[in-house]
């Protein structure tokens, strides 16, 4: 996650100091990635059309932004991992109490 961040940060330097604020988001946006809870937890993509945020800074977008992106869905996937992870073991050791 903290690559993103970095990634982030040099993103906002390249494109510029008033390009990438609050004010610029679209008001409308919905997530992209949803998670769905069942007997493990998985990520699925938003069933609604949502469109890639990246294209509000136009065609040619920084490559710093790209990796931005790619590496907070990376963390999200790895998140969802360990909680899946988490839960096997909760499992396991209720099994292993007797419960």
């Amino acid at each position: 996650m903290k690559k993103g961040f970095v990634e982030l940060a040099q993103a906002k330097y390249v494109l510029g100091p008033s390009v990438m604020t609050r004010a610029n988001y679209d008001k409308r946006m919905t997530a992209r990635y949803l998670l769905a809870q069942g007997e493990s937890t998985t990520l699925i993509k938003n069933p609604e059309e949502s469109k890639d945020p990246l294209n509000w800074y136009g065609v040619l977008v920084p490559g710093c932004l790209r990796k931005s992106q790619n590496n907070f869905y990376s963390s999200l996937e790895a998140a969802v991992e360990v909680h899946n992870i988490v839960q096997k073991i909760r499992h396991l050791q209720s099994l292993l109490d007797g419960e």
